[in-house]
């Protein structure tokens, strides 16, 4: 934000161009005392600058208008916790360390605006060492340092501990001596200490400390009478590492030193009063209070060194020269005086100070106290003195032509002036010696437009010709006052009268063409009082007078006419060939050439004359001095009296501004003229720190009652606000040292107030029973040094009362609600009971009739419940009946096998009868063994036919819902050969190739066995059927195929059937599992099957039956069943 790294490059084109100018400036209250004895004076991370005031028992943050004080509280345990603050230090993360005095050591928060104290305790220790704390710093790695009248202590904030380090006299590796007055870390992160007591006559006990952060010890740096590179004085008052690197040490008398911190050894730079521009401290006036009180360095690179008895010098390392400021000067190279620089030299004595980003010095003086503002880079605008300067031209940067009380040719390199005047009785000499505006043209003649007439100067001859009024002469001046002369691109010289309007000079005949004002005539030109002639880079003539604004058209001499009726008082041709307008009344336009019209720049001023500089920005000489305007960023910077310039007074003549090559800008007074450049004027910051810092809410309960609205780092903080917290006052900041009266603040509370408001840089802004709601408080403020606006803002909400919270009116509309359904409730409940007395014998009659229809209702009910379990029978007989052909041809096999062997053994017998006649044992032996075998054979097929029936049989009842452990590779195999030959029985020509693909590991599968043989008897049938119908269609080389497969995954066992025949069609494949849905021709299926397949494994054992079919390719339907 800070344009401080331009400062040191800055420097020397101020010496080289304009002077640098510094002021002095008492900083005072908002009410205009002046503050106690400043002790301590720092800076913190988001710009306030903070001062210990002792006599008033304080520490005060200031933004450049107000003060914020901070005083001790018995009743507050969380304010400032002493009456002594003798040192400040503001550390990076945004906390203020106060070193106090009889008390110990405090830091301040400044987002929870609370203290917190570190004390010394007897009894414990690890606390601080004594409390009698003289400075405080914080390292880069966060611990605190605090120097006490009784040793050095580090706090680690983390833990709360100290850790002490104390003189002793038997260690010379301890710390010299055990009172610290100054301390100081270096840019390689050393920690120095500075010890002795100055106002100790007795002692010069003290020295300089470097500590050793590895052993924990100390290096000394001590006073030897011997040797001249050691100390002057034991008693070390101030420490400075400057930008180049050089260490500065400050002690007691005459002590001022440099020291090499690898070798050790000290630089003295005495006082000589035989050479006064030497490096040194200021001479000393008083041997008792003597010693050096700080070592700053400004942004500039130069070391100021302030001492107790005699001010203040101010070192130059560039160029090795030292400047005092005391009483002993008279009046200090580039100083403004004024009554405070006069305030600062009488007290002759500087306690404590500090070097601000700004590029501001902050003194504090000791004898008289008072705290001084010095600022290094005050934007001075001296005026020239002489008579009135109305106009310039600048012949070579040497040679400066001036329209005054006369002509004036002034050589600037030698100081030569030449002035022309009127000589009475001499014709050759100036017409008048008031001389209102001057030019050069292209053949060397020098132009004078006077009170009386045109004059055209030969340089060479210094001789005059006169252009002035003849009655008798038509084509003479029509007017003797000249206001301005221009020559354009095309060598016309064209003359400005404040009578007789435009005129155009024949140069071979000395007359003129006279362009008037005709009411009658809308081309004319706009008034005969011309004031400023300016051309543009088309060619175009622009005259301004006293009632509009003309432009000549060359080729035809008419003229158009803007702005009519306004004064046009100066007119300016920019850097890029824009055409400004100015006037009192008018204030400042510029014109548009795409649409031909004026467009007002809408600054709020009085101009009377206008220029730009080499960036473009116009400067506006208005009544109170001059604005600068930026027409990019449309921003405005005011340099009036603070800056030593003076507005215009309202019945002045005109003058005409004027920019040199360089790029100095000359603007003509009364009795003189300024001169600048505005590449050399100074700025600090491009725009104002800007914070909304507290809101203070008020109302009985809530007084005093403060809430921070930023954070440490300076950020914004977003703030709540309860229902009764809705009356407040918002405090800000607008951080600008260098305008503590001129600032300009504006805010506005969006969604409650209605537009940007003025604020005050002094006052907080009250509110008062702001309505619950969102907003947002934003603020901006005009930088005095750049005229840029900064801008901040912070949401706030105002929550409503209880009664008008959201849940609240929720509960208001459940009630509302509950009223109206009551309401309604009983509304209703009047007219059923008027309906009941009128339609009671009514109901009686109907009460029979209803009975009657229940009655019938009931039998529908119970025949629907038959029918539906004839439904059920029907299509467990229709599979039962499927089964039939099935169980016939496996029953078949067993039985052939049963009468085949019978057959054989009834034969064996009539033969084993034939062998025991024959007494033939052996062949007996042999039937017997013979017909034990087909006794087996028979029982064994049997019984195979025993299961058949069986599983019909079970298949046929009805289940019982029991789960059993069952082998579904075992079910699956039975089923698929019953339906196959169920289908073959009715139909011999059918033939189709089965296929199985068992899980042989899969386990025994608890299930409902003749319920899950249903649903596989059912898939495979209609997976027949399906190979059948397509088979029917005669396809080449269709091979009808039904598989059956089993598999054992993570959800379970899937059972998968599937066919190679017709398939699904989309539009019916989410209805196939709908009850009676089915898409064999009437009276060959009653549609449930498939619905009681799926209710048997998704109801009755918790699996999926799921479908997937390609049209022409065939169908698969999967058994999905848990473990």
């Amino acid at each position: 934000m800070c344009v401080i790294a331009f400062w040191m490059v800055f420097y020397s084109g101020v010496v080289s161009g304009q002077s640098q100018k510094i002021i002095f400036e008492e900083v005072l209250t908002p009410g205009g005392d002046p503050l106690g004895k400043i002790t301590s004076i720092a800076e913190d991370k988001r710009g306030f600058i903070w001062f210990s005031d002792v006599p008033n028992q304080m520490i005060v943050r200031y933004d450049g208008s107000q003060m914020k004080y901070f005083r001790h509280d018995r009743e507050n345990p969380n304010s400032l916790g002493g009456t002594y603050p003798h040192d400040l230090y503001a550390d990076s993360s945004g906390f203020i360390w106060i070193a106090l005095i009889g008390e110990g050591l405090d830091k301040y928060d400044p987002y929870t605006d609370t203290f917190t104290h570190y004390r010394h305790d007897p009894d414990d220790p690890e606390s601080l060492i004594n409390k009698y704390v003289h400075t405080v710093i914080v390292d880069r790695n966060g611990m605190v340092w605090a120097g006490t009248s009784e040793g050095l202590d580090r706090l680690d904030p983390n833990t709360g501990k100290f850790t002490h380090f104390r003189h002793d006299e038997n260690d010379p590796t301890s710390l010299s001596h055990n009172v610290v007055r100054t301390l100081y870390e270096d840019s390689e992160g050393t920690i120095w200490a500075g010890t002795g007591f100055p106002y100790d006559y007795f002692s010069d006990a003290g020295g300089l400390n470097r500590f050793n952060p590895e052993s924990g010890t100390f290096t000394r740096y001590l006073h030897d009478p011997e040797d001249p590179t050691s100390l002057i004085s034991n008693k070390v008052s101030a420490i400075l590492e400057d930008s180049y690197g050089n260490f500065w040490v400050g002690t007691d008398g005459d002590g001022l030193h440099t020291m090499d911190r690898k070798t050790g050894r000290f630089t003295r730079h005495t006082h000589d009063p035989a050479l006064p521009d030497n490096l040194s401290r200021p001479a000393i006036e008083n041997e008792l209070w003597a010693h050096i009180t700080f070592l700053i360095e400004d942004s500039m690179g130069q070391i100021w060194i302030g001492t107790v008895d005699n001010g203040v010098n101010r070192y130059d390392p560039v160029n090795k020269k030292v400047t005092h400021y005391g009483a002993a000067t008279e009046n200090p190279e580039g100083v403004i005086e004024n009554e405070d620089w006069d305030a600062f030299a009488r007290s002759n004595s500087a306690w404590c100070a500090l070097a601000s980003d700004e590029g501001i010095i902050w003194i504090m003086t000791e004898e008289k106290p008072r705290l001084f503002k010095i600022d290094l880079f005050w934007n001075d605008f001296p005026i020239i003195k002489e008579n009135q300067v109305k106009d310039f031209y600048e012949e070579s940067p040497n040679i400066l032509w001036k329209a005054s009380e006369g002509l004036i040719r002034e050589d600037i390199a030698t100081g030569k002036r030449t002035v022309y005047k009127n000589i009475p009785g001499d014709t050759t000499s100036i017409s008048n010696d008031v001389v209102n505006s001057v030019t050069k043209d292209r053949y060397g003649k020098i132009w004078a437009a006077t009170a009386g007439g045109l004059n055209e100067l030969d340089p060479e001859t210094g001789q005059f010709t006169r252009y002035s009024p003849d009655p008798k002469d038509p084509e003479s001046l029509a007017w003797p006052w000249v206001s301005d002369v221009l020559e354009d691109s095309s060598y016309d010289l064209w003359v400005g009268t404040t009578g007789g309007g435009l005129h155009l000079l024949k140069r071979e005949s000395g007359t003129f063409k006279i362009f008037r004002n005709d009411p009658q005539d809308s081309t004319s030109l706009a008034h005969d009082e011309v004031y400023d002639l300016a051309e543009d880079p088309s060619g175009n003539l622009w005259i301004g007078t006293a009632q509009g604004l003309s432009r000549l058209d060359p080729s035809n001499g008419s003229f158009r006419t803007y702005l009519r009726g306004y004064t046009i008082s100066s007119l300016l041709l920019d850097g890029n060939g824009d055409l400004w307008v100015a006037g009192g009344e008018l204030g400042l336009f510029k014109y548009d050439p795409k649409i031909g019209r004026f467009v007002n720049s809408g600054i709020q001023t009085i101009p009377r004359e206008v220029l730009h500089d080499s960036e473009n920005n116009i400067w506006i000489h208005n009544t109170t001095g001059l604005l600068k305007y930026n027409p990019k960023s449309g921003t405005t910077l005011e340099f009036g009296a603070h800056f030593g310039i003076r507005g215009f007074l309202m019945n002045a003549t005109l003058n005409y501004p004027y920019r040199k090559k360089d790029g100095t800008l000359l603007f003509g007074m009364n009795d003189g003229y300024y001169a600048f450049n505005p590449e050399q004027l100074w700025q600090s910051r491009d725009t104002s720190l800007l914070y909304a810092t507290e809101l203070e809410i008020k109302g009985e309960s809530n007084s005093g009652n403060s809430l921070s609205l930023i954070d440490l780092n300076g950020q914004a903080m977003d703030v709540t606000l309860k229902s009764d917290q809705n009356s407040f006052s918002i405090s800000y900041s607008a951080i600008d040292f260098r305008s503590s009266g001129g600032k300009e603040v504006m805010y506005m509370l969006e969604g409650y107030d209605p537009g940007w408001l003025q604020g005050s840089a002094e006052l907080p802004v009250n509110y008062a029973a702001v309505p619950p709601g969102a907003y947002t408080f934003r603020l901006k403020a005009q930088n005095s040094s750049s005229g840029l606006w900064s801008e901040n803002e912070v949401q706030l909400e105002v929550l409503p009362p209880w009664w008008a919270t959201w849940w609240a009116y929720t509960a208001y509309t459940a009630l509302f609600l509950l009223g109206l359904w009551q309401l309604y409730h009983y509304q209703k409940e009047r007219v059923l009971r008027l309906e009941r007395e009128k339609a009671q014998k009514v109901k009686l009659e109907q009460a029979l009739e209803i009975k009657k229809a229940y009655e019938k209702l009931e039998v529908a009910h119970t025949h629907l419940k038959s029918t539906q379990a004839q439904l059920i029978h029907s299509e467990k007989m229709a599979s039962l009946g499927e089964l039939t052909a099935g169980i016939a041809h496996e029953i078949q096999n067993p039985l052939n096998f049963v009468n085949n062997f019978s057959e054989v053994s009834r034969e064996l017998v009539d033969e084993m009868k034939e062998e025991i006649k024959k007494k033939d044992y052996q062949e007996v032996d042999a039937i017997a063994n013979d017909l034990k075998q087909n006794l087996e054979k028979i029982n064994h097929h049997g019984n195979r036919a025993g299961d058949i029936v069986k599983g019909m049989l079970q298949h046929s009842r009805s289940s019982e819902g029991k789960q059993e452990p069952t082998d579904l590779n075992k079910l699956a195999d039975e089923y698929l050969r019953l339906a196959y030959h169920g289908l073959r029985a009715k139909d011999k020509s059918f033939n189709a190739i089965m296929e199985t693909d068992f899980d042989l590991g899969l386990p025994e599968i608890s299930v409902i066995p003749q319920d899950i043989g249903r649903v596989m008897l059912n898939l495979l049938t209609n997976a027949f059927h399906a190979v059948q119908e397509r088979q029917k269609k005669g396809e080449a080389g269709y091979q009808p195929t039904v598989t059956v497969s089993t598999k054992k995954t993570n959800a379970g066992v899937e059972i998968r059937v599937t066919d190679n025949g017709g398939g699904i069609p989309e539009g019916i494949r989410e209805k196939i599992f709908q009850p009676f849905f089915t898409t064999k021709p009437t009276g060959e299926g009653t549609g449930l099957g498939l619905s009681m397949s799926y209710d048997i494994v998704t109801k009755g054992h918790g699996g999926q039956l799921k479908v997937e079919s390609k049209t022409g390719e065939g169908s698969e339907f999967c058994i999905i069943l848990n473990e």
